[in-house]
């Protein structure tokens, strides 16, 4: 701080009311397959009809159970990161202008081998097109989308603009606008408020289903709208070798890769080429819950390796489709052989119907879970347990796969297996509130796992914020008063029974630029049994 020595008052403003920022309970993340949408890249997704608007309507035969699971939670929370995956040999549709020196006039060109925004525009520099336009996602849904150019009369003096309608096919066939734009090839054209139209800014801003990109050397003089007579479809979008030639259902094979390498951060981006390794990384993406769907066993390896890898996050797994507690337990022992806090597993497959395909499917009971959780965070806390005849309860189910009745109830137990129970008085509900972790410990305990991380997400989060601060009593007291103070909410909300901080640096530490942070706690648990005693005199 400066010294003043000439006469007069100074003033030093110093912020000491630094405090603990808490975060939002649960942000989720799922992998699916979809019919639409950008692929290959997390999206937040915030509502059910975001959810439909970006990525289409489910069809559980055809696309698997992601979609739902990614339903079922939005129709509660708003935070929930999708990732559509697809194969690096999906294309994108598109639709290419090109100005033809033989005939003197533009002419439409559809391209092919566009698997990447990178092959896009290896195609304007190699002169196959001057201008191509393209969707925000790869797949052969795109090819239902179609554009019209038409000369605009607006800033006519000054800049060659266009009006862009873009075409959407309707279920009933027919081709509706769904959007229109004022454009410009002119990379200089600006409107009256200044704002650039020009036609890959304005797409890339406004538009949810279009992309362009033109070449650096486009002559904005010649008239673009040439080949628009009525409005042209895209061409050449596919889904590489995702879905099955003869069944035109996903290849599981193929659909299993491709979920695990998305679950694992290693597929490419095909807008910018790179990896998706962000999603291991929880200071790129933060993220607290990871649901599997019904997914074959290699991709449930892959979300607890997440899940491991981060260190920050939940993963809310099925134990597969079993037809029997007994199969149940087999499946468990041996492919679902997890031990390890961080994941829970779930049973049994359920009949439900889905109204987007008008029949009965049977579902992962995850579809079940994921509404729940979202229910009990929301009008709860995220520390109280997604089980029972309060926070536990499910609707909607036709049928279950099997009953859970005599001593398998209690080897679901020892087996970390949470059952969808069948009450005559109750309904259908959750019953069970168990990690996969073998070791007895509070770790046991879904609830007190995601009350843990929670913890430990708020404080890495905040923390951080006294790095290269002074290592001394001063800032030990002004951490430890902050943890004091959120740990201590959580306390009035019955989250934590007691808990006590230490915060300190020996003369060790402070060789290491190291100062600890020690906190004891105990978090609140569940009742699990209650013992009557009648006594008759």
């Amino acid at each position: 701080m400066a010294t003043n020595i000439f006469p007069g008052v100074y003033t030093t403003i110093v912020d000491e009311s630094f405090t603990m920022q808490p975060l939002p309970g649960t942000i989720g993340f799922i992998c699916l397959f979809s019919e639409k949408g950008p692929d290959n890249v997390p999206r937040m997704t915030t509502s059910v009809q975001d959810l439909i608007n970006t990525y289409g309507v489910g069809n559980p035969a055809k696309y698997g159970q992601g979609w739902y699971v990614a339903k079922q939670y939005l129709s509660i929370l708003g935070n929930l990161y999708v990732m559509r995956v697809l194969p690096e040999t999906a294309g994108f549709a598109n639709l290419g202008l090109k100005y033809d020196t033989g005939t003197g006039s533009v002419k439409s060109v559809f391209l092919t081998n566009m698997a990447s925004v990178n092959a896009i525009s290896t195609k304007i520099t190699s002169g196959e097109a001057n201008v191509i336009f393209y969707p925000v996602g790869r797949g052969s849904w795109y090819n239902n989308v179609a554009i019209k150019l038409t000369p605009s009369s607006e800033y006519a003096d000054l800049f060659s603009c266009y009006n862009i309608d873009i075409y959407q096919k309707t279920s009933e066939g027919e081709y509706v606008i769904a959007e229109s734009f004022l454009i410009s090839f002119d990379k200089d054209a600006v409107d009256y408020t200044n704002e650039s139209l020009f036609v890959e800014y304005v797409l890339d801003k406004y538009s949810q289903l279009l992309r362009a990109k033109v070449s650096d050397t486009i002559d904005v003089t010649k008239d673009w709208s040439v080949p628009f007579t009525t409005y042209l479809n895209l061409k050449n979008g596919d889904d590489g070798n995702l879905f099955n030639a003869t069944t035109g259902f996903l290849d599981w094979t193929i659909a299993t890769q491709l979920l695990v390498r998305g679950y694992t951060g290693t597929l490419t981006n095909p807008f910018t080429n790179n990896l998706n390794d962000e999603l291991t990384d929880p200071e790129c993406l933060m993220f607290s819950v990871v649901f599997d769907a019904g997914y074959p066993t290699a991709v449930k390896d892959a979300i607890v390796d997440l899940c491991d890898i981060r260190t920050d996050c939940f993963a809310f797994l099925d134990n597969g489709d079993n037809p029997s507690p007994a199969a149940a337990i087999q499946t468990r022992t041996t492919d679902h052989n997890y031990n390890n806090y961080r994941a829970a597993l779930f049973e049994m497959y359920t009949k439900v119907y889905d109204a987007y395909t008008g029949k009965y499917y049977w579902f992962s009971p995850i579809y079940h879970v994921a509404k729940a959780f979202a229910k009990t965070d929301r009008d709860y806390d995220l520390w109280w347990p997604t089980a029972g005849l309060t926070r536990g309860v499910v609707d909607g189910i036709k049928d279950i796969r099997y009953k859970l009745v005599g001593g398998y109830k209690d080897q679901f137990k020892l087996n970390q297996l949470n059952p969808i129970m069948r009450w005559s008085n109750g309904g259908d509900c959750i019953w069970g509130n168990w990690t996969t972790q073998s070791r007895p410990s509070a770790l046991q305990n879904i609830h007190v796992v995601l009350t843990l991380l929670y913890i430990k997400r708020v404080l890495e989060w905040n923390l951080k914020y006294y790095i290269f601060d002074l290592n001394d009593e001063y800032t030990w007291e002004l951490i430890k008063g902050n943890v004091n103070a959120f740990l201590g909410e959580l306390r009035s909300k019955r989250a934590l029974e007691w808990f006590k901080v230490n915060v300190f640096a020996n003369d060790y530490d402070k060789k290491l630029n190291r100062c600890q942070v020690q906190i004891n706690l105990q978090i609140t648990g569940a009742i699990e049994v209650i013992s009557i005693t009648l006594t008759v005199q």
